[in-house]
Formats: C-alpha cells, structure tokens, sequence
C-alpha cells in the first residue's frame, strides 16, 4: 500500500510540474509580435487590444485562479479533517485504538496543510518567473 501511495504522489507531482511547465514552452513564440511591429497595422484591432500579460499564466490568469481554488478546497478539507480528527480524538474514551487512529488521521491532515501550502507557493514562484 505504501508503493501505491508514493506512485500515485509520484505521478501527481510530475502532472503538476507538466501543467506549469508547458504554458512556458508554448508561450516562447508569439506570431502576432512580427505583425504587429509594423506601423501601419499598430492601430490594428488585433494589435491594438493585445495585452501584455499571459492570460494562462500571468499573475491573475487561469493558471493561478486553479491554484487558488484547490489550494481552497484542499485547505478546507484539511482543516476539516483536523476537527473531526480531534473530536473522535478527545472522544476516544482510553481505547488505545481510537487515539491512534484519531492521531494519524491528524497528522496527515497537518502534513496536507504543510503539502498545500509549499505547493501553492512553489506554483505561484514559478509563475511569478514566467512572466
């Protein structure tokens, strides 16, 4: 079982690093940049609405807002695995087996707030540097 976990933990950090990584890739080449170097087509309405942030990637672009919403909704249910772990804890009545699973359960939420958190961080340095 613990193989299994670390595959799946394994196979989910490589798909995060191939969703921030490849805007970056795509992003490289602009074809519009030639077109609308020229004068004459400045005043353009595909050159002149162009702006200069990435949709995708850029500070409040789709990117970005992904994150925020699973940071969110990771975060809420960690600190709601918290108070439930915590009450079946306090509730545990001596039975050794109840505390320990009501312990564990609390760890693992703590370390899946800890996990959220330096993930969205390490996602919002990474888009910071595409820009």
């Amino acid at each position: 079982m613990g193989r299994l976990r670390l595959l799946v933990a394994t196979l989910a950090c490589l798909g995060v690093f191939g969703i921030v990584t490849a805007p970056n890739v795509a992003a490289v080449y602009d074809p519009l940049s030639v077109a609308c170097s020229a004068t004459e087509t400045k005043d353009s309405p595909t050159c002149g609405s162009r702006t200069t942030t990435n949709p995708l990637t850029g500070s409040n672009g789709l990117l970005m807002k992904i994150t925020y919403i699973i940071a969110a909704i990771a975060g809420f249910t960690a600190i709601l695995v918290i108070l439930i772990s915590g009450s079946r804890y306090m509730t545990a009545g001596g039975d050794a087996k109840r505390a320990t699973d009501a312990r564990n359960a609390l760890i693992g939420a703590l370390v899946g707030l800890v996990i959220i958190s330096f993930a969205s961080l390490i996602i919002m340095f990474i888009v910071s540097r595409i820009e």
